[in-house]
């Protein structure tokens, strides 16, 4: 009788194009945690939440990788894919530009990030794909002449240097220094200044900046004239 309940409920929940997991197996569940959290930029930590365990199938919740783990098998998957993008990048024919930045992770490493563009072909059109290429940790203070040091190293691992025709950065004065520094790496198709992009939103954020800097000075005064009383 159970096993008739069964098939007929699962008929119906067929009927709706709904189907159950399969079988999973044990060892995929690190690799297939490590791909939800890459894809889709969750933090390590969402796959602990209670109201995350919840809905996940019981084999998943028993083999359920750690964050450090998880941290560790997407540097695996990065380091296994990555032959196929140096093929990729290898193959374009067009020119490609670099987008980069430097920030700060909540726990206190500096990390310069990476971003390729180029034009893909597509038929008879064309479509922009920006791709990251690499996230480094930095080592030491992020000068001008430390990120050229670094950016060619990593053009050089993907085999890029003589497609780059532009970079985009913010404006801040070590990226002008690692433009004119890049000059000495003799990049076929960079030039220079005249090749550094900045990056129209943060101009934006910074005239944005500017016209409210008066505004925020006269409140942040009357506030503390206002705290006196």
């Amino acid at each position: 009788m159970k096993r008739q309940k069964e098939a007929s409920e699962n008929q119906k929940l067929s009927a709706f194009g709904i189907s159950g997991t399969g079988d999973i197996d044990p060892r995929e569940v690190p690799q297939l945690c490590a791909i939800w959290c890459a894809q889709s930029a969750h933090p390590f930590s969402a796959l602990s939440e209670q109201a995350h365990r919840g809905i996940l199938h019981p084999v998943v919740v028993k083999n359920l990788p750690g964050q450090r783990s998880v941290s560790d098998d997407i540097g695996c998957l990065y380091t296994a894919v990555q032959e196929s993008i140096i093929e990729s990048l290898k193959d374009h024919k067009g020119a490609m530009y670099l987008g980069l930045d430097v920030w700060q992770s909540p726990n206190g490493f500096d990390v310069l990030g990476l971003v390729i563009y180029r034009l893909v072909e597509e038929g008879a059109d064309f479509r922009l794909e920006s791709m990251p290429l690499d996230f480094v940790k930095l080592q030491q203070s992020h000068t001008g002449v430390y990120l050229a040091v670094t950016v060619d190293l990593i053009v050089e691992k993907f085999g890029v240097k003589d497609k780059i025709c532009g970079i985009v950065t913010d404006n801040a004065s070590n990226n002008k220094t690692m433009i004119e520094d890049l000059r000495s790496y003799k990049w076929p198709r960079l030039k220079g200044e005249g090749q550094w992009i900045r990056c129209f939103a943060h101009i934006l954020n910074l005239i944005a900046q500017a016209i409210l800097r008066p505004f925020g000075s006269n409140k942040r005064k009357n506030n503390a004239g206002a705290s006196l009383w």
